[in-house]
């Protein structure tokens, strides 16, 4: 009888852990995979949460259930959160960007997990600044040179470009928008983040002083605080982050930094650069990218430019395949009406529009200009014009 007694108490406590275990949902994840899934984790209906032990859990977003007015700001809570580590989401009459952000404003999340890029479609154009509507650029700060790079940095993924700065240096708005966060947050200390009437953001970290408050509306070269070195930081510095989305995005795909300019007025984004699949993938893909794949992607992405503004007409200008520009200095002169002197060359596969240029000196749009080419596929084993 004391064996069956036994038995069954060693049964009951067993059941007892595995119901304990799986209602605690304990997280086994690395240091550096919890970081990084809690960056760039695609969580539908979903937000992260970390304790005191650094351990994120996930929890289902909740429903507002009040709404509570603000006259100042012009905007109403839609949704009540149960603590502030949950994302604040408002509906702001004055936000920019309300149809492609579908409405969401939060006022104390840089990322929101819950919102779905994927919905969205597979490229859109971004025009930077817009001269008709005074709409312009200012770098982010006067003085400073680039300390840290964009991507992975220790193990961990960086989202953004660090300039090494003096505490108490003015920090402007890039472009035009409206405040979206403005606090201390996390790692980040003090900063503000942008939402810009041009669909982007911008974050500006570690800063010593806040000059702004959520709500406010900037002209690109308001200063928004002033360079510092709070939060984790190992020195005086600014960390400047470009994002669409929630997503980050390498800054330098937009900035001069040497120049302290705009490379371009105008830059396409596409979900791939995020690890987001095409629509037509998606459907066909029995199971989706991983948190950590995504965060590679993000990494790897390339600013993209269509097939007539990589190649639009521009003296003596080679637009890359993938965004940019840089001078050509020799080219060779094609003589149209001497066909003796015409040369042509057996497409092989890997050959591409700008690596052809390159081999025999010509600029991609004349090679687009003597085919008639109407896109930059080109066909192994056919037979192209050159010069």
């Amino acid at each position: 009888m004391n064996q069956k007694l036994i038995i069954l108490s060693y049964f009951l406590l067993g059941l007892c852990c595995i119901s304990f275990a799986q209602h605690n949902k304990i997280d086994t994840r690395s240091a550096n995979r919890r970081f990084a899934d809690s960056m760039y984790a695609v969580n539908s209906g979903r937000m992260s949460k970390s304790d005191t032990k650094g351990n994120t859990l996930s929890k289902k977003t909740e429903s507002f259930t009040d709404t509570i007015k603000t006259t100042s700001l012009n905007y109403s809570i839609l949704t009540e959160q149960e603590d502030c580590e949950k994302e604040i989401v408002i509906e702001f009459r004055d936000a920019p960007c309300k149809t492609l952000y579908n409405n969401t404003w939060c006022t104390n999340k840089v990322k929101m997990p819950s919102f779905r890029f994927g919905e969205f479609p597979d490229e859109f154009k971004i025009r930077l600044i817009d001269h008709k509507k005074e709409q312009g650029f200012h770098f982010p700060c006067k003085n400073g040179r680039k300390s840290s790079h964009y991507g992975w940095r220790w193990g961990r993924p960086h989202g953004g470009i660090d300039f090494a700065i003096d505490v108490g240096e003015p920090i402007y708005a890039v472009f035009d928008g409206v405040i979206r966060v403005a606090q201390v947050n996390g790692g980040y200390g003090k900063m503000v983040l942008i939402r810009h009437y041009n669909n982007l953001e911008t974050l500006y970290g570690h800063l010593n002083e806040i000059k702004v408050k959520v709500g406010q509306i900037v002209k690109a070269g308001d200063v928004i605080g002033y360079s510092g070195n709070t939060g984790f930081s190992t020195g005086p510095h600014l960390h400047f982050e470009c994002r669409c989305l929630y997503q980050t995005f390498d800054p330098e795909w937009i900035l001069d930094v040497e120049n302290r300019t705009l490379k371009t007025d105008r830059i396409n984004i596409e979900k791939t650069f995020f690890g987001i699949e095409r629509a037509e993938k998606q459907i066909n893909k029995r199971q989706p990218l991983t948190s950590l794949s995504k965060v590679h992607t993000t990494f790897e992405g390339k600013p993209y430019y269509s097939f007539k503004e990589k190649y639009r007409p521009q003296a003596e200008v080679r637009y890359l395949a993938k965004g940019g520009n840089q001078p050509v200095k020799k080219l060779i002169e094609i003589n149209h009406e001497d066909k003796s002197t015409w040369r042509y060359w057996r497409v092989r596969k890997g050959d591409t529009i700008t690596k052809l240029a390159d081999r025999f000196n010509v600029t991609p749009r004349q090679i687009i200009e003597m085919n008639s080419l109407k896109d930059e596929v080109l066909k192994p084993n056919t037979k192209i014009r050159v010069r």
